[in-house]
């Protein structure tokens, strides 16, 4: 199974960020894309991890 694609709310975006990416660093996957809050429709900061762009 693959997952293509999760999204969750946190209360630090950028805390979140630096915690998945060291956690999930192992496994190749790294910040791949952010967003400012006036790119997403929410309002929020997104990040998108993944590999290989």
């Amino acid at each position: 199974m693959i997952i293509d694609h999760i999204e969750f709310s946190v209360s630090d975006a950028d805390k979140s960020r630096r915690f998945y990416e060291a956690a999930l660093a192992p496994l190749g996957v790294a910040c791949i894309v952010s967003l400012r809050p006036d790119q997403t429709q929410s309002g929020g900061i997104r990040h998108g991890l993944g590999r290989d762009g």
